[in-house]
């Protein structure tokens, strides 16, 4: 379910164990392209981006990417926002994805948010 190839993210029971979500991106810029991350993590939560630089050598070349989330905070709560940005070095493109998480610490059938 986490590795769909969507234009967001959504972890919505990040528990103790990190959780790593793959995604796919396609080149828009030039045919030798760099793109940075520029991770904004949701409160509470650790992101990690690998590779943390994407190096593109042809327009419309695909490229994977992982983003492993940890939780660093030991409370049970409602979604909390971010985003991961890739942002090439000639500052032409940006692409934004939205980040939703929610730290679960106790499975429940109720909504605690």
């Amino acid at each position: 379910m986490y590795d769909l190839n969507l234009p967001s993210i959504s972890i919505p029971d990040l528990k103790e164990t990190p959780v790593t979500v793959g995604r796919t991106v396609t080149n828009v810029g030039d045919k030798k392209s760099k793109y940075k991350a520029v991770v904004r993590s949701p409160p509470g939560v650790n992101m990690v981006v690998e590779p943390s630089v994407l190096e593109f050598k042809a327009s419309t070349q695909k490229l994977p990417f992982k983003v492993t989330f940890t939780s660093l905070h030991k409370v049970q709560g409602g979604f909390t926002f971010g985003s991961l940005t890739w942002v090439d070095v000639g500052g032409k493109h940006t692409v934004r994805i939205p980040i939703a998480v929610r730290v679960i610490i106790v499975d429940s059938f109720s909504d605690t948010s």
